[in-house]
Parts: C-alpha cells; structure tokens; sequence
C-alpha cells in the first residue's frame, strides 16, 4: 500500500518568506561548515541540535530520484541507498537538503567506527545494509519547488523542511531545542553523544 496523500506545502506560504528566491533549482551548492566552541552557552537567539558523528551529506532531490554529495562534493549515492527514500517522503517534486548520514547503535547514538565499514562500498549488499543499516539525519532545507531558500532565517527554513518531510526508518528529522545549549550539552554527554551544534535562528545559509 502507498503512503496517504497529504496536501502539498502552500506555494505562497513558500513564496511570502523573508529572504526567498525564486529560482531553478542549483546544481551544487557548497556547504556551511561548523567551527569549534569549547564552552556550551545557552541564548534566545540561537538553536541546538545534537552533533551526529557522520558523513555530512547534501541530498538533491529531483524527478523522483536522489543525488547524495559529500562535503567534498563527491557524489556518494551508490554507497548509502536508503537515501533514495527520501525522494518519496518529501511532500515537494524538487528539493536540495543538508544533513548527516549515520550508523546507530544499539542505543541510538551514531558511531562513527561502524559507519565505516559502508565507506567507499557501492551498491552494498543486502547483507551489509541490513548488519550495518544507515540513517539520514536531515537539519536543513536549501531549496523546494522553485524557491532558494538559502537566504530565509534557518528557523523558518527548518519549520518547512518539518512540513514537508516524512520520517521512516532511514530518513529523519533531526530536532532542535531553543536557547537551552548548556542543557541539552549536559543531556548529550550523560548520553556520551559527540556534540552538540549552536546555530543563529536567523542566519542564512552561507557555503563555504
């Protein structure tokens, strides 16, 4: 049976965002890239999202199908196919979304050392993808159905990448807390996770 129909995202909901453009769809886009805090903060006008220690991965999502590069930009669809799905749990024809794939424990943290073994395996056997299955972490959305989103506040960009996507067993959303940075730092080392990331609930998204 195929999912349920639900109603595609207002195009003037999209089109009335601060910063949006209208656009075809980019073929590359380079990533934003974090730099290092040594000391958690909290502040109203941030968000945090837990640090999934994985490979970073900017997914493009067009005609049905799933192109997956790497922050290096190397295309790396063969390797991770559960990617695919994400092409039929957007509620959008076109989209290009930043996020991370990773391999979970037994506990739901990402491990790193298991994702390994999927690195540089194309077309992985069945084997493989079930021992060592792989999830995408998605925490960001750069473009949707004719509109660059790059430049509208993240916190925006983030409710509508929530709108349109459907969760499942390998495609994610990867959720944030408002100003509580030291809280959820704590909560993500009792749980020995890798991080946590601080972002500007305005910024845009600059590539590097």
């Amino acid at each position: 049976l195929g999912r349920p129909a639900r109603a595609p995202l207002d195009a003037n909901e999209i089109s009335s965002l601060r910063g949006v453009r209208k656009t075809p769809m980019p073929r590359f886009i380079p990533l934003t890239l974090a730099s290092i805090s040594e000391t958690p903060f909290s502040n109203p006008d941030w968000l945090f999202e837990v640090k999934w220690d994985g490979v970073r991965g900017i997914a493009y999502v067009a005609n049905g199908e799933v192109a997956v590069r790497s922050r290096a930009g190397r295309e790396i669809s063969l390797e991770y196919p559960e990617v695919r799905d994400l092409a039929n749990q957007m509620d959008a024809t076109e989209a290009i979304v930043d996020g991370e794939l990773v391999a979970l424990d037994s506990a739901g943290r990402s491990n790193f050392q298991k994702l390994q073994n999927r690195a540089g395996v194309r077309n992985p056997s069945q084997q493989l993808l079930e021992s060592i299955p792989v999830t995408y972490y998605a925490f960001d959305l750069l473009y949707c159905d004719g509109y660059d989103l790059r430049k509208v506040p993240l916190e925006k960009r983030k409710d509508v990448l929530k709108q349109v996507l459907r969760t499942g067993d390998h495609i994610r959303y990867s959720e944030h807390e408002i100003e509580k940075g030291k809280e959820l730092y704590e909560a993500a080392r009792q749980q020995s996770l890798e991080g946590i990331i601080g972002k500007k609930r305005d910024s845009a998204y600059v590539g590097q």
